[in-house]
């Protein structure tokens, strides 16, 4: 259980690192979204293993709902500034703004966030069909959040508030394979979305290291991918869903290194 929360925790603080210092298109501020949404969910791991620590469990899957929450609105928010930012655009109306992105950020007019369920459609609608209904062949992801999320979020029922303190080992180990399960799937999800979505995101720091340093990178090292985040396809993704790794591999310009069992 702590092994995945912090190899996926470790993913998101090196993405979140890897962005910082770069802008995201769309937004009158100097900042990327993603990197402060990548560290955001890192916390949200931090607090879900501390919370398992001390027993209380119901609480974790609170936690996790606002981490899936938080994954889908990093996606529907790339798709947005990849979708929006170039159009219908004219050189007098620079700097170029996209309204869903620069409001919420800025909190104009108490701009809020979709829905759930709008983003989900927006998603839907957007990416490829062949790589959500590949995600979807095996998942019943809206199932996983009315079974966990909305369970433990609303009181439906007594034992939601349960800390699993005092309790049977099986009802804990139980708990815990749960939430290792959604976790673990609401995380390939959100890998598959983003490496399709954004593959930028996964490049190596190895072409600007190569002009830091005054050389000349070779013509390939573009498509580099960061080794650790290539660990993260191999031992996570590839490990639950080889199906979604070979997908994002083969739709894919990067270089990536799949370890084929």
């Amino acid at each position: 259980m702590f092994w995945i929360i912090e190899k996926i925790k470790n993913f998101h603080e090196i993405l979140g690192y890897s962005l910082f210092g770069t802008k995201t298109n769309g937004i009158n501020e100097f900042l990327n979204i993603h990197a402060y949404i990548s560290n955001y969910l890192a916390l949200q791991l931090e607090s879900i293993s501390r919370i398992i620590k001390i027993g209380n469990i119901g609480d974790s899957y609170t936690l996790l709902r606002k981490y899936e929450d938080m994954t889908l609105i990093s996606i529907f928010l790339c798709m947005k500034e990849d979708a929006e930012f170039y159009r219908d655009r004219k050189i007098e109306d620079w700097p170029w703004t996209i309204d869903e992105l620069n409001n919420w950020v800025l909190n104009k007019d108490d701009h809020k966030m979709a829905s759930y369920k709008a983003i989900n459609k927006y998603l839907k609608s957007t990416f490829q069909n062949e790589l959500i209904d590949l995600l979807e062949s095996k998942i019943n992801y809206i199932g996983l959040r009315e079974s966990t999320g909305n369970k433990y979020t609303h009181f439906n029922h007594f034992k939601t508030i349960i800390s699993f303190r005092g309790y049977e080992k099986s009802m804990i180990s139980k708990a815990l394979d749960q939430l290792e399960f959604v976790l673990t799937h609401y995380f390939i999800r959100y890998f598959a979305l983003l490496a399709n979505a954004r593959e930028d995101f996964f490049r190596s720091s190895d072409y600007v290291d190569y002009l830091d340093a005054g050389l000349t990178p070779p013509e390939d090292a573009l498509f580099w991918v960061s080794s650790l985040l290539n660990d993260i396809l191999n031992e996570v993704v590839n490990k639950h869903r080889p199906d979604v790794a070979s997908y994002i591999v083969n739709h894919s310009q990067m270089q990536w290194d799949l370890k084929i069992s």
